[in-house]
């Protein structure tokens, strides 16, 4: 299926290849940076008193927590399914297994049961210039993930040609974490994982949501890395095709590597 110039196969597993990568430095340097950071943060009471040239096993623990608090990628999972256990909700689920398989740490929300209201546009977060939105709600709870997480992964059904409402209110939301020095999400991966009730993506309407992820992290320069979606619109559909349930975890498996 082809729509705007691209190619959506239905029951997609698409993956970008795009990968997070880091400089490399040499084991001593590596190290004596850790020793720096160390007493940068405990002056009073250092890991090591002796300094650059101190207690290099102590400090090669350090480094080793270090390196795998970088490594571990953190994977945010928003579910804008009304049913906890729907379609989309259970192939995100099948999302966050495979990240966890592949090591890294999952959090996942349903929006459905959290307070989040509407945007009323009344700017106060860019007045204020720290991007702190003063509507007093679960979105709260929300900001400092997005902030935080490598990768998000968006989960919907397709209402109404286009992502679910509870979805919707949450990306509104996003207004605020955008300011004059760039966007807070800019640099992340993102993933969409969409379950429909029509025979394929163009029917059904899911390439307009799929066209507002698209647009959304062409905006923020994110980046898309993949997306799952099929038909299923009963509840329990999703567990009755193991081909896209596979998808859906390999998927995750390649977030969270």
């Amino acid at each position: 299926m082809t729509t705007r110039g691209q190619t959506f196969p239905t029951g997609a597993f698409w993956p970008t290849g795009k990968r997070f990568c880091s400089a490399a430095m040499t084991p001593r340097a590596e190290v004596e940076g850790a020793i720096r950071d160390e007493h940068r943060a405990n002056r009073k009471n250092p890991p090591c008193k002796e300094g650059l040239n101190g207690q290099w096993p102590e400090m090669m623990d350090i480094l080793l927590n270090r390196r795998k608090s970088m490594t571990v990628k953190r994977v945010l999972i928003l579910k804008g399914s009304p049913r906890p256990k729907g379609n989309s909700s259970t192939l995100a689920d099948q999302v966050a297994n495979g990240a966890k398989a592949a090591g890294a740490n999952v959090e996942s929300f349903n929006l459905h049961d959290m307070v989040i209201k509407p945007c009323d546009a009344c700017e106060a977060c860019h007045k204020t210039g720290d991007g702190e939105c003063v509507i007093d709600d679960d979105m709260q709870i929300l900001y400092p993930k997005l902030r935080a997480a490598d990768v998000i992964v968006l989960a919907s059904p397709i209402y109404w040609f286009t992502m679910s409402a509870q979805l919707k209110l949450c990306v509104d939301r996003w207004y605020a974490l955008d300011q004059p020095g760039g966007h807070a999400l800019t640099g992340k991966q993102f993933a969409v994982v969409l379950a429909y009730g029509d025979a394929d993506p163009v029917i059904s309407g899911a390439v307009n949501a799929i066209h507002t992820f698209q647009d959304m992290c062409r905006y923020v320069k994110a980046d898309l890395v993949g997306m799952v979606y099929g038909t299923a619109s009963d509840e329990g559909d999703v567990q009755k095709q193991p081909a896209l349930m596979e998808r859906a975890y390999k998927l995750g498996q390649m977030l969270g590597s």
